[in-house]
């Protein structure tokens, strides 16, 4: 548990987000640190803590924040946006010689490959390019694609008997799909929209609150509404 009693107390995240590197090897709980020092980071710009609060690390949902003088409490789900068959192509680029590629265009929400199929997109140095690439808004309309299923995994898991509710309940996407270097967002954002408004009349008994991104070093603050932005490089944070 870690408590803030002011403002001036969430300083102390600077140096670890100026500082902070994820690796391949590493665990996801490496990514879900990273990504709360960020929700707290962007909270703070935005002026959206209470203080005092504490944020607390648990198991579904894998974080929640308790505001002490209001007792009011939320509990934040953090999961990575990514498409398996591209994950294991990045594992497997790591071994091939120096200059080796991986063509993204081969790992699509809309087209999932089979286990033979995964190494498709790997390319030794002395090999052509063979994927078709991108045109117009392809990858903004993946990219969204790959948000939505993970808002609909996740809800499905916040219906669960074992996940624990809180006054207010929000989900934390950590961007590291195909596509995310890439795309254009506010073409992105424009082409979630359509998903988001299904999403808002769909028939989960419970939903969340709010749903967060973190996308090429910028924090989107609840698509399904305000959706403000805050742009950050983690070795030249201010407050």
């Amino acid at each position: 548990m870690f408590y803030f009693e002011s403002k001036n107390d969430i300083k102390s995240i600077i140096p670890i987000l100026n500082s902070f590197m994820i690796y391949e090897e590493d665990s996801s709980q490496i990514n879900e640190i990273f990504s709360a020092i960020v929700y707290l980071y962007s909270h703070y710009k935005l002026d959206k803590l209470i203080y005092p609060f504490a944020i607390i690390k648990r198991e579904s949902p894998d974080f929640s924040i308790l505001c002490l003088n209001k007792n009011e409490s939320r509990g934040i789900e953090h999961t990575l946006s990514t498409i398996n068959d591209y994950k294991v192509a990045v594992s497997e680029l790591t071994k091939l010689p120096p200059g080796s590629k991986l063509e993204l265009s081969y790992y699509s929400p809309f087209n999932k490959r089979t286990k033979d199929e995964i190494y498709d997109g790997l390319r030794l140095p002395s090999e052509d390019l063979m994927g078709r690439g991108y045109n117009g808004g392809r990858p903004e309309m993946e990219w969204a694609e790959i948000i939505k299923k993970v808002i609909h995994n996740k809800t499905a898991k916040l219906n669960k008997n074992h996940f624990e509710i809180f006054f207010a309940n929000e989900l934390l996407i950590e961007d590291d799909s195909p596509v995310e270097t890439i795309i254009e967002l506010e073409k992105g954002i424009s082409y979630l929209e359509p998903h988001i408004i299904e999403y808002s009349e769909s028939s989960y008994k419970k939903k969340f609150d709010k749903i967060h991104i973190i996308t090429k070093n910028t924090f989107i603050y609840n698509v399904l509404s305000e959706k403000e932005i805050i742009k950050f490089s983690r070795d030249k944070i201010k407050l």
